[in-house]
C-alpha cells in the first residue's frame, strides 16, 4: 500500500511506478535529501552553506535524542526541550538581522516557527499530563 492506497485503485500504467517507489521508498528519501544538499551547495555562498549544515546535525541530535529514549519517558521528555526551545527561539532572533532573503535569516526564520511550535506543543502535552495526575471531584468527595 502507498499512502493507504491499494495498487487496484493507480491506473494500470502507474502500477509499477507504484510498486517502485514502495519498495524503494528509502534509498528515494536519501536520493531527495542529498539532491537538496547538493542544489543548495551549488547555489548558497559558502559562508552560508554552513547553516544549513547546523541545521541539518540539530535534526539528527534531535532525532537521535528522541529516539534513544524510552516511550514511557517521552512525555517528561517533550517537558524539559520547552527550555531548550526556547533558547533557540532566542538565538534565532538574534540571527534575524541582514538581508531578507539571506539564508541566515530564512533558517533564523524556520528555527524561530518550528522552535515556538514544540514550544506551545510541549506546553500543550505538560498541560495534559499534569491533568492526569490530578484527583477527579468525585473522587474527593467520595472519602470525605
Amino acid at each position: 500500500q502507498l499512502a493507504g492506497l491499494d495498487e487496484e485503485q493507480f491506473n494500470p500504467a502507474f502500477r509499477p511506478v507504484v510498486a517502485y517507489i514502495r519498495d524503494n521508498r528509502g534509498e528515494l528519501a536519501s536520493a531527495l535529501g542529498w539532491g537538496a544538499v547538493a542544489v543548495l551547495g551549488c547555489q548558497l555562498p559558502p559562508s552560508e552553506v554552513v547553516y544549513v549544515g547546523y541545521y541539518a546535525l540539530s535534526l539528527l541530535l534531535g532525532q537521535f535524542t528522541v529516539a534513544s529514549v524510552t516511550p514511557a519517558l517521552h512525555t517528561p521528555l517533550i517537558s524539559v526541550t520547552n527550555a531548550i526551545s526556547g533558547i533557540i527561539v532566542v538565538g534565532g532572533m538574534l540571527q534575524m538581522s541582514g538581508p531578507l532573503l539571506s539564508a541566515k535569516v530564512a533558517w533564523a526564520m524556520l528555527s524561530v516557527f518550528f522552535s515556538s511550535v514544540n514550544v506551545v506543543g510541549g506546553f500543550a502535552v505538560t498541560q495534559r499530563m499534569l491533568q492526569m495526575f490530578k484527583p477527579k471531584p468525585h473522587a474527593l468527595r467520595s472519602h470525605a
